[in-house]
C-alpha cells in the first residue's frame, strides 16, 4: 500500500509512532497531492498536536480553503440505494428516518471495535 494507506492503518491501529513514520514517508513522496495534506490535518488533530502548518500548505496545494470539520447537521438531498448503485432525491419522506452517522467520525469510531 502506498504511504497515506500505511499512516492511515497504523494510525486506526494506535501506533502514533510508526503512523507519523508514514505520514512523513508520504509527504515526502507526495507534498503536492490534497490529500496528503487532509491526512496529515486529520491525524494531528486526532493526536492535539497543533495543525497551523499543516492547513495553510493544504490551503496553498488545494488552492482554496481547507473545508470545514466536524458533525454536520444538514440534512442530506439524496439518499443511495445499495443495491442499485443508485442516488435518489430524498422526497420527504424520509427526513424523519434515523441518520447512522458515527460521532466522531470514520476512522476513529472504530477504534473500540479494532483490535
Amino acid at each position: 500500500a502506498e504511504p497515506r494507506a500505511r499512516a492511515l492503518a497504523y494510525a486506526v491501529l494506535g501506533d502514533e509512532a510508526e503512523a507519523d513514520a508514514w505520514l512523513d514517508r508520504a509527504i515526502a513522496e507526495s507534498p503536492d497531492v490534497p490529500r496528503t495534506w487532509e491526512l496529515a490535518v486529520v491525524l494531528h488533530e486526532h493526536w492535539g498536536r497543533s495543525t497551523k502548518r499543516e492547513l495553510r500548505i493544504a490551503e496553498v496545494v488545494r488552492g482554496g480553503p481547507f473545508p470545514a470539520r466536524g458533525p454536520s447537521d444538514v440534512l442530506p438531498t439524496i439518499t443511495w440505494d445499495i443495491a442499485s448503485f443508485r442516488g435518489w432525491p430524498i422526497d420527504g419522506l424520509l427526513l424523519e428516518a434515523d441518520r447512522v452517522r458515527p460521532d466522531p467520525n470514520f476512522p476513529w469510531a472504530l477504534e473500540a471495535v479494532l483490535p
